[in-house]
């Protein structure tokens, strides 16, 4: 991060960023270094893939999280079973 923007404001970590970093540990795994790398990028990805979407962009993304998430935990029951 530093190394893009070559200043560190305390600002550009509110939240919002800390909720997202928590997201992506979880969908991706929390004991998985890949799967939280992939999911690092498909979060990051996703909403400049969806930018023509203007007003239903955020919606949508939050749709597609709910769905990864629902996914995900069916899977992990399947496989628990």
């Amino acid at each position: 991060f530093a190394h893009s923007f070559t200043y560190l404001n305390p600002s550009s970590f509110n939240f919002l960023k800390s909720f997202e970093y928590i997201v992506m540990v979880v969908l991706g795994g929390m004991g998985s270094i890949w799967g939280t790398l992939i999911a690092a990028s498909v979060l990051t990805l996703l909403p400049e893939l969806l930018r023509f979407m203007n007003e239903y962009r955020m919606v949508f993304y939050a749709l597609v999280l709910i769905g990864v998430m629902i996914v995900k935990q069916k899977r992990a029951e399947k496989n628990h079973v």
